[in-house]
């Protein structure tokens, strides 16, 4: 054997270098250990590979009891569980629902109701009022409750606010048809739903200008007020203007009467 120290060639049973005195016992007890250390190691590599081994079998295993699905106790266990939850709930709803409905109130119907009437069957059911004003050219609906928001009959909650529209008349507010022609303020009125009477008027103005009108312009008029005119009629070319002189002053006021539809 060789000494590690000096590198000199010793006898395989020599214990020190014959040249350098170097224990060449202690370098065979490094190789023993260093033996006993990989032998040591190669068994720890068996003992996981084998312990890995048994992993994967057991793995194996438990899926193959996942694939045969739960047992009838678990199935029994999951449908009860289901049909708790499901009783409960309805419970819950039930319990909620008879509630709500003791604690709601009717609606009463305040339509046609003057607006101070319906504040006051609204009040004596423990529910608010809120107004709104519609437009309306019925003198009749005005101050009148024409709608309400939620139906008479219907559940709300108590203090709940129910919209009301109240009727609010604005009358008709007359233009100034004088100077105009009839055709137009016919057109006019017709399209507004104004009844009007017509008296025809000997003039020397163009024929059918409106002469005159009662009431007179920017008066404000109901919906069911007849307006009166007075309109231009072309006097007889054939008379001359003597003759013109001696027309009776009646025979101007004659008139020739129409009504708007």
């Amino acid at each position: 054997m060789y000494c590690k120290n000096c590198g000199v060639l010793n006898d395989e049973d020599a214990l020190y270098c014959k040249k350098c005195g170097f224990d060449l016992d202690g370098d065979n007890l490094d190789k023993d250990s260093n033996d006993n250390k990989g032998k040591a190691k190669s068994k720890t590599k068996k003992k996981t590979k084998t312990k890995v081994k048994k992993k994967i079998k057991k793995k194996k295993v438990k899926s193959s009891q996942d694939k045969k699905g739960m047992s009838f106790g678990q199935k029994l266990f999951m449908i009860l569980l289901v049909f708790i939850i499901m009783v409960l709930l309805g419970i819950l709803v039930a319990v909620g629902y008879y509630y709500w409905d003791s604690q709601s109130i009717i609606v009463p119907d305040v339509v046609n109701m003057s607006y101070e009437e319906a504040e006051l069957s609204l009040a004596q059911a423990d529910l608010k009022i809120e107004k709104h004003a519609q437009i309306t050219n019925d003198i009749t609906l005005d101050n009148i409750i024409v709608k309400q928001n939620k139906k008479a009959g219907s559940k709300v909650a108590k203090n709940a606010t129910i919209k009301v529209y109240v009727g609010n008349y604005q009358g008709y507010l007359l233009d100034d048809f004088v100077g105009m022609k009839i055709d137009k303020v016919k057109k006019i009125l017709d399209k507004d739903n104004i009844n009007y009477r017509i008296t025809y008027q000997a003039s020397d103005k163009e024929e059918g200008i409106v002469l005159g009108q009662t009431p007179s312009k920017d008066t404000e008029i109901s919906y069911d007020y007849v307006v009166s005119l007075v309109v231009s009629e072309k006097i007889d070319s054939a008379i001359n203007s003597d003759d013109k002189m001696d027309i009776d002053e009646d025979s101007n006021d004659e008139e020739v009467l129409e009504t708007g539809e």
